[in-house]
């Protein structure tokens, strides 16, 4: 309207053509929302389930205030704390050898790629359709508006641009956000390193101090160090083997500069394109 043009078309085979495209039309962008979105929101799930994770061991941010805090029932002060519609932290007693092994049991399950492995396959293809649908729908628009130019013509409108531009920024942020949230869950690896060896460091010397006095509690203390001496290289040893992935791609701080340099450069070339449209 703005152009001086009818919304529809200005003829009957214009309206007709363009009527019955609005349903396959919309098909298509849900399903290119669906392919972008979805591996996000699953994303994000994954990434709150490693923060639980952390919380048992280490009690999350009470443990960067008290540093690293047992307790074999739920801890009175994180559900104050905490958001009282959400569920209180449950904060386990590494002492006990049963806990570390029942922890160790919820991460090979949980944590990183172990959780859903065919659905997260299925996500990582769902990403690559994404990002292939982004780079053409970029590049079709810019073959028009070049063959625009060579011929004289305006096919290729304003309007056409301008949604152009805002459906790839539309597709481009999800992209982004799935390789951020999936090197948090990386991260995380790292800190439930450091959780497992603050708590062996300190149950490790609570066994020697009591080797004289409570030789049955020194043994109980020795047999948790030892599992989570081998539960820190079963942490290390996963991140590396089995990290998660984003396009297949290991996620890291390099492949966050490389897709956005690569989705940046989509969007300069196709909001210049917009001055050429607007002739």
């Amino acid at each position: 309207a703005i152009l001086g043009r009818y919304i529809f078309g200005n003829s009957v085979p214009e309206v007709v053509y363009t009527v019955t495209g609005v349903f396959p039309t919309w098909i298509i962008f849900f399903l290119m929302f669906f392919y972008a979105y979805a591996p996000s929101v699953w994303l994000y799930k994954k990434l709150q389930l490693s923060k639980m994770l952390l919380r048992m061991i280490s009690g999350g941010y009470l443990g960067q205030r008290y540093g690293v805090t047992w307790s074999q029932h739920w801890h009175e002060e994180a559900a104050k704390s905490a958001d009282p519609s959400s569920t209180p932290i449950l904060l386990l007693d590494l002492r006990i050898p049963q806990n570390v092994t029942s922890w160790a049991v919820l991460r090979r399950v949980l944590h990183g790629p172990h959780f859903g492995p065919v659905l997260n396959l299925k996500l990582q293809l769902y990403c690559v359709i994404s990002f292939s649908a982004y780079f053409c729908t970029g590049a079709a628009l810019l073959v028009g508006t070049q063959l625009d130019l060579q011929n004289g013509s305006s096919e290729v409108t304003l309007d056409t641009k301008i949604g152009s531009v805002a459906r790839i920024s539309f597709l481009a942020m999800p992209l982004v956000a799935q390789v951020v949230w999936a090197y948090q869950i990386n991260r995380y690896s790292a800190h439930h390193y450091q959780a497992i060896t603050r708590a062996l460091t300190s149950i490790a010397s609570m066994a020697v101090a009591l080797q004289e006095h409570e030789p049955a509690k020194a043994k109980q203390y020795h047999e948790s160090a030892q599992l989570l001496q081998a539960l820190s290289e079963e942490v290390q040893a996963t991140d590396q083997a089995s990290p998660m992935r984003v396009l297949f791609l290991r996620a890291e701080p390099a492949l966050i500069g490389l897709l956005v340099s690569a989705i940046s450069s989509v969007l300069i070339l196709e909001i210049q394109g917009l001055q050429f449209a607007g002739m």
